[in-house]
Parts: C-alpha cells; sequence; structure tokens
C-alpha cells in the first residue's frame, strides 16, 4: 500500500479534532497517512529549512513529489480535487508528501520547492482546521473514486 507523508507546522492539540482526524484516518484505506509534526516557532523561513530537512529524511535517495498548501495554491471543487488525487497516487512513483505551514505561511524556500501547491479554499483557515480539512478530503476523494455515498 502507497504511504502518503502529511508534515505539518505545529501539532494538533484540541481533543474533539484529534478525535475526527482518528476517524478519518480509519476510513481511509487506499494508501498510508503518516503525520510528521515539526515544531512552530513562528518564523517561516526557520520552520521552511525544518520542512526541507524532513523531506529529505523522508526519502534520502529520490526527490519526493511535495504538495504545499498554500491560499495562492490551485483551488479544486471536491469531483476535480478527487481526480487528481486519484491520478496521483497512481501515476507517481516517488514518495508523496503533503504540507501544512505555519501561522506566518511557507518560506520562499519551501513554495519554490513544491511541485505542487494546492489551496483549500480562498478563506483562511487555522492551521488545526486546515489539517482536518484536508485529511476529510482525502477521505472523500477516496469516495468518490469508489462510488461510495458519503460525497452525496
Amino acid at each position: 500500500m502507497r504511504n502518503v507523508f502529511l508534515l505539518t507546522i505545529g501539532k494538533l492539540k484540541s481533543k474533539p479534532l484529534k478525535t475526527i482526524e482518528e476517524d478519518y484516518f480509519k476510513r481511509i484505506t487506499n494508501f498510508n497517512l503518516e503525520i510528521v509534526e515539526l515544531k512552530s516557532d513562528l518564523n517561516k523561513n526557520l520552520e521552511g529549512k525544518e520542512a526541507l530537512k524532513k523531506i529529505q529524511e523522508i526519502d534520502p535517495i529520490t526527490r519526493p513529489f511535495v504538495i504545499l498548501l498554500t491560499e495562492h495554491g490551485k483551488t479544486q471543487d471536491s469531483l476535480s480535487f478527487a481526480k487528481w488525487w486519484g491520478d496521483t497516487l497512481e501515476n507517481r512513483r516517488e514518495k508523496i508528501i503533503l504540507i501544512i505551514a505555519g501561522a506566518n505561511g511557507p518560506s520562499d524556500e519551501l513554495i519554490a520547492r513544491a511541485h505542487y501547491k494546492l489551496s483549500l479554499s480562498p478563506m483562511t483557515f487555522a492551521h488545526q482546521l486546515a489539517r482536518i480539512i484536508l485529511i476529510e478530503q482525502l477521505y472523500r476523494a477516496q469516495s468518490i473514486l469508489q462510488k461510495h455515498p458519503y460525497h452525496k
């Protein structure tokens, strides 16, 4: 089964949100999602350096496919995201790393390293909510691709 990494700056502290996250984790069955939490220090350049270092640690041999969540990324509805995500899982051979940057956004280095920039919405969400929304959308994409009624 395919491994996908979600690299986040900061931890999920809210117990209710952790419960929601765990529920979606149980539902995702078409890939293994591993969350890697990095310390937040509110300096986007230092956070970016740590994220780049972690990307290298996750796969020191090949160059992982990096998807950065950013307000300046591509917005998609759930159906087009599901198709794109399904194609990405099926056609990419390198490891896939999704990144949610810290409160001050991604560093220029992290933006430059990303192969794809994704926006969840033109709105800005709290870091912890963005994490839950992304995981829910990954599950929704799976449901759409498997023609499961969850999406309806």
